[in-house]
């Protein structure tokens, strides 16, 4: 996991030596190319001369023709597969292209604008009913004098292990320490914040009768005491909620990836794991049940991964059950979905984008706010739904589009190949040689901003996943490249104007 991430990182660095692309391309391009593909329509079907004559008189008691209807839609069809040999970008790079292309069946791609929304108080009150027993108390998760205790005495054992390190003239220990000077005067500064804390901090949480899930606080997490004597939380914020059974506090899904790193560094939390006895198809079967029943019908699977629910609470995690956890996303009228949760490369290190939101997107470019995906995700165990989460929900407000059109597939070559090409190589990599491949090609719905506005394009694009020796051995890259669980290096394309995309400032 850990050299997945300094790879992804390393994929984020704008360098000097990357070699010029043989046709540019353009992040976020604003030249109004989706805007007019997207108002065009097709053309209605015309009446014949005989059949305006018809509807004018001519004969009265001829029958009435039918109003034209619009032209049937053309299905835009692309290969199955693309392959080319290894090819030279550069004294140290190739690119060579084995990849499935995965697309709609029936060649169609609708374009939707939504909208996000707010989670009302009403509407996770709802959820909490849907979900758990009847409650009998509640509190609000807050901290007592005892809590801000433990959080001080943690602080002071780390601060004063900092002071002693740089004391001591920073010796490689082999801690990961932030290396910002830390003062005798801050820590006293910090303490005192402490104990004014504590004396406003109440002795304990206080319960309340309850017999329902209304009253929940926003941007805090209340927790249930339950008729069968359970107990629960519910953690309500304008654009998430999310329920935990068996929880006294917020619920946390811990990974078995989050378990095999922690093991391996020798972490604490791996001790808490329980393997998981479920079985997969069996927790799908229960998902689709519950789903159908919460009337979340039109969500679909995005990745599963073995999972522990864990309670947090008392400044520690405790463990709860062990199941599947799910996350799902919309399914938008038939795209195939991304199975996998990708991660967008991008060619522009974090000064170059900063850059051109302060100059107000010159030279072409348009950068807008980041983009939050709407998302479920679900904890399965033998007793159904222990965990549940939806976030940044969004609502559908009109089809835009039936099919827009797209780019042809050569210009979806050239841009993937060249998109590719700039990230690599690195100028810290010397003459180093870089093999890559891409080896998938997935043509599915991504979100886009609709220019000056707060709504959203969901609209189609090319997602090209890639690979190559920087990374491992070929047999554990053909694994990797099937595991729905693992990030994968990809770069995403406007399937419309063939603009980069990038998933956290948006179209």
């Amino acid at each position: 996991m850990k050299r997945m991430i300094a790879i992804l990182l390393l994929l984020c660095m704008l360098i000097a030596c990357v070699p010029t692309p043989e046709h540019e391309f353009v992040v976020n391009k604003g030249d109004d190319v989706v805007e007019q593909k997207l108002s065009a329509t097709p053309v209605p079907a015309q009446p014949t001369e005989d059949e305006v004559h018809a509807d004018t008189g001519s004969n009265q008691d001829a029958p009435k023709k039918e109003e034209p209807t619009a032209a049937a839609l053309s299905p835009q069809i692309f290969p199955e597969r693309w392959d080319e040999d290894a090819e030279k970008y550069s004294d140290h790079l190739t690119i060579a292209v084995h990849a499935d292309i995965v697309q709609r069946a029936d060649g169609l791609y609708p374009v939707w604008r939504t909208r996000g929304r707010e989670i009302s108080s009403e509407e996770a009150s709802k959820l909490a009913t849907a979900l758990l027993k009847k409650p009998t108390e509640v509190f609000t998760q807050e901290p007592t004098k005892d809590d801000i205790k433990r959080e001080m005495e943690r602080y002071l054992e780390e601060a004063n292990a900092k002071l002693a390190w740089q004391a001591a003239g920073k010796p490689d220990d082999g801690v990961d320490r932030d290396e910002t000077e830390l003062t005798q005067e801050e820590v006293d500064a910090q303490l005192k914040a402490y104990m004014e804390e504590i004396e406003k901090a109440p002795e304990k949480l206080e319960t309340t009768p309850v017999s329902d899930y209304s009253g929940l606080k926003l941007n805090r997490t209340s927790s249930f005491a339950l008729a069968d004597g359970g107990k629960a939380s519910v953690t309500w914020r304008k654009e998430f909620v999310a329920v935990s059974k068996g929880c006294s506090n917020f619920g946390y899904n811990y990974y078995r990836s989050y378990y095999e790193e922690e093991k391996y560094f020798g972490e604490p939390n791996a001790k808490l794991w329980k393997d998981v006895t479920m079985d997969r198809a069996e927790a799908e079967k229960i998902l689709k049940t519950e789903m159908e029943r919460l009337g979340f019908t039109d969500f679909v699977i995005k990745s599963a991964i073995e999972s522990n629910l864990l309670d947090y609470t008392g400044g520690r995690h405790h463990y709860v059950t062990g199941g599947w956890t799910f996350k799902l996303i919309r399914n938008y009228g038939g795209y195939p979905l991304t199975n996998v949760p990708y991660a967008a490369v991008s060619y522009m290190s974090e000064t170059d984008i900063q850059s051109l939101l302060q100059d107000g997107g010159e030279a072409g470019y348009l950068m807008n706010k980041p983009i939050r995906d709407e998302e479920i995700e679900v904890l399965i165990d033998e007793n159904g739904i222990q965990y549940f989460s939806y976030s940044s929900p969004k609502d559908v407000l009109e089809l835009v589009n039936e099919s827009v059109e797209l780019l042809p597939f050569e210009d979806v070559k050239r841009i993937a190949k060249n998109a590719v090409s700039v990230s690599f190589p690195f100028e810290e990599w010397g003459d180093r040689q870089t093999d890559l491949e891409i080896y998938k090609l997935l043509l599915t719905t991504f979100t886009l901003h609709v220019k000056n506005s707060d709504d959203y394009y969901e609209m189609p694009c090319w997602i090209v996943f890639f690979d190559g020796e920087y990374a491992t051995e070929r047999e554990i890259r053909e694994r990797e490249r099937n595991d729905e669980n693992l990030q994968h290096d990809v770069v995403v394309i406007n399937a419309v104007d063939g603009s980069i995309i990038h998933d956290d400032y948006g179209y």
